[in-house]
């Protein structure tokens, strides 16, 4: 055998199995590409019906999203209690933890999982605001019998117009104040068909890849990015957003949050889960410095017939009888990202408490 062909041998034996130890790694420990699915007949994006998704990044999760890109139910139009429905962006769709760990499976262990007792439902999806379920909410309650709405936040920017992050309807303050629905081109079709492949081939390894050399939000690829020096990575540029004056806030508030009293005859709560205690310059931080206008934004929900409920000292009380945070895992910074299921367990807590408060809301007539 020639020395060529020896080599070339050599070389693409080593080739493949490189690739099958990344297959098989990446299908461990990777992220599975989440799919999204534009729905025309209902003008939404959601995910896409019977998929799972596998997040490692953060956490030790797998997720099924079932008819309608709902957690945890194969069907929602088979669900025969009447539900509660959780809203929220990443927070609350909760791809770090299994689906017993999320908030709606907790909640529904709460309610006992009776027939009497309405089903906990999760409607959430990264990215989305609280424009969004202006949206939504009307959409979701044609298919179910709903009984109450729940809006986890973790940040009051979520309501308010012009924000950059806005990935689907679009809360505008100029000329006037309006929400704007998700158009088709927010989701591409190339992209959806490629994720859908990639899962069923179980690529996940090219996930990574992928993200890792495409071009990030401040325009620097990945390449751009390394750096062959120790400590910490540096902090990555934020997108500037001027602030928004108190005035036009608690007027945008008041739009919203009318607006998402006026699309249905149930119980609209917004929650409000903080980013904090958290650890920041090494000691624990216990409230949000920039002393964000929460009494301002309750005052606003009560003007529109919204309900109101601060997480704040339930998370700090946690903490102190604990010393564990709410959010982070194992394999994340403690104290930050996304809620583990500890903090999604204190949430489900607080929107029982609330549901036991009302009474009329927790049975079916």
């Amino acid at each position: 055998m020639s020395l060529v062909r020896k080599t070339a041998i050599q070389w693409m034996a080593g080739g493949s199995l490189s690739v099958l130890a990344a297959w098989a790694a990446g299908a461990i420990f990777c992220d599975s590409p989440g799919q999204l699915a534009w729905d025309a007949a209902r003008g939404i994006v959601r995910r896409a019906d019977d998929v799972s998704v596998q997040f490692r990044s953060e956490g030790w999760g797998l997720s099924r999203f079932g008819r309608l890109g709902v957690s945890a139910v194969p069907d929602i139009g088979k669900v025969s209690r009447p539900v509660v429905i959780l809203w929220g962006d990443s927070h609350m769709e909760a791809l770090q933890v299994d689906d017993s760990e999320k908030p709606a499976a907790q909640l529904d262990k709460l309610m006992g999982g009776c027939a009497a007792e309405p089903r906990a439902i999760a409607v959430a999806l990264s990215g989305e605001m609280m424009a969004d379920y202006v949206v939504k909410i009307p959409v979701y309650e044609k298919v179910v019998s709903c009984r109450g709405h729940y809006i986890v936040i973790s940040d009051l920017e979520e309501a308010l117009p012009d924000q950059p992050g806005a990935s689907y309807a679009k809360f505008r303050s100029t000329p006037v104040l309006a929400i704007e629905h998700s158009s088709p081109g927010v989701v591409s079709q190339a992209r959806t068909r490629i994720q859908k492949l990639l899962r069923n081939a179980h690529l996940e390894f090219v996930v990574p890849l992928h993200r890792g050399l495409a071009a990030d939000f401040s325009g620097r690829s990945f390449l751009a990015r390394l750096r062959f020096r120790p400590g910490p990575t540096p902090d990555m540029p934020t997108v500037p957003v001027d602030p928004v004056p108190p005035t036009v806030q608690a007027e945008a508030w008041r739009f919203l949050l009318g607006r998402l009293a006026a699309q249905t005859t149930n119980p609209v709560t917004v929650v409000y889960a903080p980013r904090w205690p958290r650890i920041a310059g090494g000691r624990v931080e216990r409230a949000d410095p920039s002393c964000p206008p929460l009494a301002t934004f309750a005052q606003s929900c009560r003007g529109a017939g919204v309900g109101w409920i601060d997480l704040t000292a339930a998370f700090l009380d946690y903490w102190d009888a604990t010393r564990r945070f709410p959010r982070g895992f194992s394999n994340s910074r403690p104290g930050e990202g996304h809620f583990n299921a500890e903090g999604h367990g204190l949430i489900a807590a607080a929107v029982h408490a609330d549901l036991v408060r009302r009474g009329h809301a927790l049975h079916a007539d």
